[in-house]
Parts: C-alpha cells; sequence; structure tokens
C-alpha cells in the first residue's frame, strides 16, 4: 500500500484543509484536480476494490475540503501482470461494477464527465509485450553453488533488482529438459547484479546457450542501470506478425551545454 504512510511524494490529505487557502491562492495557477495512487501489482481483486473505493471516498473529501469541485481524478492503478515470470493478466470481473457504485456515492455527476476520470494502467497493458533474450557467457560452481552468468543483468533488466527489490525471474524450459537450482547473474563486477537467486534453469545450459525471460515489456532498460560500467544497452526488437518492424539501441550521447552549465 502506498497511501497514508509517511512519503516523500505529494501532500499528505489530513493537511488538505488547513493549506486549502494558500493552495488556491498561488499565482497564475488554478486547481485542476488531485492524483492518487494506493498500491502496485495487485492480485486479490476484493482488496484492490478496497483500496480504490477507499481512494474515491479521500478525493471527496479531499474536493470538499478544498471547496472546488474536480475536474480530472487520477485514482491510480495497481492492476496485476507478472514481471518477468510466466502467467498472464490477472482478471477484475467485479472492479467496474464497485467502482461505478462508488463513484455514484462519492462524485454523482462522474457520468457527465465531472471529473473526468483517469487510471493508470501502465505495466498490466505492456508487461506481456516483452521478452528479454540473453545468451550464458559462462556456467560455474563457488563453493557448492551454481551460477549462470549471462550477458544481461541488472544494466539491462534492473527494474526491481536494481532497485534492492529482487525479483525471482522465471526462464522457458524446454518440455523435455530438467531443471536444477542455480543463480542467474549478469556480467557487471558487482554482487548486486543478480537477476534470479537460486531459480529453476535448465540443468544442461552451457555457454552460448540463449535463454528467454517472458512478461519483461515493461520495467526493462529505461528503468535500469544502463550507463553502469560502460556497457552497452541491450539492442530491443519489435515484433508485429511474425515479422521484425525495428531493431534499435538506446545511446548516450554528450552534448554541449550552454553557459556552462550555470543557470
Amino acid at each position: 500500500r502506498m497511501t497514508g504512510a509517511p512519503t516523500q511524494f505529494g501532500i499528505d490529505s489530513e493537511t488538505v484543509a488547513e493549506l486549502a487557502p494558500e493552495l488556491r491562492s498561488v499565482a497564475g495557477t488554478r486547481l485542476a484536480g488531485l492524483h492518487l495512487f494506493s498500491q502496485s501489482n495487485a492480485k486479490d481483486e476484493d482488496a484492490l476494490i478496497g483500496e480504490l473505493t477507499h481512494t474515491l471516498g479521500v478525493a471527496a473529501a479531499i474536493q470538499d475540503d478544498l471547496g472546488v469541485p474536480l475536474r480530472l481524478l487520477d485514482i491510480g492503478g495497481g492492476f496485476s501482470v507478472p514481471y518477468a515470470q510466466h502467467g498472464g493478466r490477472d482478471s477484475y470481473p467485479k472492479l467496474r461494477t464497485e467502482l461505478e457504485a462508488a463513484l455514484d456515492v462519492h462524485f454523482p455527476s462522474w457520468r457527465e464527465g465531472t471529473p473526468r476520470l483517469a487510471v493508470e494502467s501502465g505495466r498490466y497493458l505492456a508487461g506481456d509485450c516483452g521478452t528479454l533474450v540473453t545468451r550464458v557467457s559462462n556456467v560455474k560452481v563457488s563453493r557448492g553453488k551454481k551460477f549462470v552468468i549471462a550477458d544481461a543483468g541488472i544494466n539491462t533488466f534492473g527494474g526491481m533488482s536494481g532497485l534492492g527489490r529482487l525479483m525471482p525471474v522465471t526462464v522457458h524450459v524446454p518440455v523435455d529438459g530438467g531443471t536444477e537450482k542455480a543463480s542467474l547473474v549478469g556480467p557487471l563486477c558487482t554482487p548486486g547484479d543478480v537477476l534470479g537467486r537460486q531459480i529453476e534453469l535448465p540443468a544442461d545450459v552451457r555457454d552460448g546457450d540463449l535463454l528467454a525471460i517472458p512478461n519483461t515489456g515493461a520495467y526493462g532498460p529505461t528503468s535500469s542501470l544502463l550507463m553502469f560500467l560502460g556497457r552497452p544497452a541491450p539492442v530491443e526488437v519489435a515484433v508485429s506478425g511474425g515479422e521484425v518492424v525495428s531493431a534499435t539501441r538506446i545511446a548516450h550521447v554528450r552534448t554541449p551545454v550552454e553557459n556552462g552549465g550555470r543557470r
């Protein structure tokens, strides 16, 4: 859960009433709406419904405190899809009906567009649109533990591990192949370059093999340590209808700055 706790983001909801006159008086601005975000990757539909309906109640209370009708209300997201693991999107068959009922209570004019509503579907839309393909560069055993070293690490796919939130990945394994526990690590000279610690990998994996990690269409290169140790960015291949439509790589370019960087 991301609301109701101390945070560097936004404004504490309980302070809005006191600050409302100051917020309304900022020169050159006008209050347009609210942006709230309660949680991420909610697998339980009832919990997601509870959080979003609570969010609507908080938003309605803030609207009353401000004394200004909201024109825009962003209630965040939290819709679940596997991250670098097998599986599909979770479904929420009750969500629409429950949200409509809560909106009717807290914002009776929402069906006429007041406020205009927004949700953040994010990874729920893009998560299954990508597969990370990495080549094994070495397989070794160190003090009884097996390590599979790949050419992709947290510089390529560090959306969680690079932030200290190691989410165990899964790797496509041939139907007729056996597996064994090993750590899948990247090529960087840091012990933090781990994509999966003691996960199931093909037992016969060897140098030169390609490993495929599913559901990597979000939190990929742009949330990774791309410039770490000067490694090149990964090639991103876009495929449509079985045909490659583009193959590109992010490049960092140094450019001159006017006035010596002074503002």
